[in-house]
């Protein structure tokens, strides 16, 4: 299993998280994308960690399912530009496809470690969960609620 990614920067630009989940969640020809969005950068240093998940399966559903992940170390939240942003995102995906058919939504992860070799459990909205329910999660083994967002952020 794996997506068989070679990571093109320096070894200390390695982020833990987007290793492991490459490594555990299968790859495209298994039907699963594992996209980390990067190109947002946070005080012009840090990557801004969220992240697309995709799965499909090639012969029966190759257009597949899509759901957006924000990462946050200990019990932080969004907050208010990401609320807004995000929340505006979700609503409008959401007109699109009101029967979550196809795009699952918005989902908050919290993780106790930066590393998740030594991270003991994590929060997906909220709710703590162990790592194997984790990965259940991100091959959509898992159905979880998505994030609420606050009536404000709809149009």
């Amino acid at each position: 299993m794996g997506s068989g990614h070679t990571w093109r920067g320096a070894p200390e630009e390695i982020d833990p998280w987007r290793q492991w989940i490459r490594e555990n969640i299968g790859s495209g020809p298994e039907g699963y994308v594992f996209e980390d969005v990067d190109m947002l950068r946070k005080y012009d240093k840090e990557p801004v960690p969220w992240m697309i998940v995709r799965h499909f399966s090639p012969r029966s559903d190759p257009v597949g399912k899509l759901m957006a992940i924000e990462r946050k170390l200990g019990d932080a939240d969004m907050g208010h530009a990401q609320i807004r942003t995000f929340g505006l995102w979700d609503h409008i995906t959401r007109k699109g496809d009101p029967l979550r058919k196809r795009w699952m939504g918005w989902y908050l992860l919290n993780h106790s470690h930066e590393n998740p070799a030594e991270c003991t459990y994590v929060t997906i909205n909220g709710i703590r969960r162990t790592m194997d329910e984790l990965l259940l999660f991100l091959k959509f083994e898992l159905d979880i609620p998505p994030y609420e967002f606050p009536d404000y952020v709809k149009m």
